[in-house]
């Protein structure tokens, strides 16, 4: 086995499934064994793996890839943050959407699609 790195993609938040390569340059009948920050540790012959954090922290992500031959090791450390949501931007469109007469009748239709 050589030069085994970790990638990851997906959202760096609480809840959102996150998907870690094991990126190697050579070797083969690898097992690779993670480490999300405690517990227990996921064996799989598959380079990727994808994992859920459950809590806002910082988190140390280790890897160990080895077989018969030889063993590799990586880590990196990542801020999984909360998937907060923010309030919709609002704001008055038309003609003129800075003069509203006060004497009319105004209304308003609202089109609002959060996704968090």
């Amino acid at each position: 086995i050589d030069q085994v790195t970790i990638s990851y993609s997906g959202t760096l938040a609480v809840g959102s499934p996150v998907i870690f390569t094991a990126d190697y340059a050579t070797g083969s009948d690898i097992t690779f064994e993670w480490l999300f920050g405690g517990g227990q540790p996921k064996s799989s012959s598959s380079p990727t793996v994808t994992h859920v954090f459950q809590e806002a922290s910082v988190y140390i992500i280790q890897l160990a890839a080895y077989n018969e031959v030889s063993h590799q090791f990586d880590s990196v450390e990542l801020s999984i943050g909360t998937n907060d949501c923010l309030p919709p931007h609002v704001m008055i469109v038309g003609a003129n959407p800075l003069e509203i007469s006060v004497s009319a009748s105004l209304e308003l239709e609202a089109d609002v699609a959060i996704e968090c």
